[in-house]
């Protein structure tokens, strides 16, 4: 014979179905704050992001300012016929008449460029914050 469940009073009724609704207000809380929180930590990282781009781009910005003055001064002294007459003789191997042009091949200077002006405009390498490492080992 099956067993019959005890049929509880009305007012134990009650007091566990508020329990039980007071505990799905609290889940249906969490996740709401939950999905909440996710959602706002998207524009978050968007921005960092941004932000990121921007400095990238001023460090550009800045970097061709600069060429661009170097350059600028490059012109001014082209204009000027000693400067251009100097760097014929050291370039070119030109020489003005009564002069004897001497080059010398082997040795430590075979292995050096013919331009020393080359070398120094080879950009030196941007070093990384250690912030900056840690956020791009992140990926943010």
């Amino acid at each position: 014979m099956p067993r019959r469940r005890k049929k509880l009073p009305n007012n134990v009724l009650k007091v566990k179905f508020r329990a039980a609704w007071r505990n799905h207000r609290r889940l249906t809380l969490i996740l709401c704050l939950i999905v909440l929180l996710a959602w706002a930590i998207y524009p978050i990282k968007y921005r960092l992001e941004q932000k990121k781009r921007i400095d990238e781009y001023r460090r550009q910005i800045d970097a061709l300012k600069k060429e661009n003055e170097r350059l600028n001064q490059e012109i001014s002294r082209l204009n000027s016929d000693d400067y251009v007459e100097q760097l014929a003789r050291k370039e070119g191997a030109f020489a003005k008449p009564g002069e004897e042009i001497f080059m010398v091949f082997g040795g430590d200077e075979a292995t050096r460029s013919m331009n020393p002006r080359q070398e120094a405009q080879k950009p030196a390498a941007a070093k990384k914050t250690l912030w900056e490492q840690a956020l791009n080992f992140l990926g943010l």
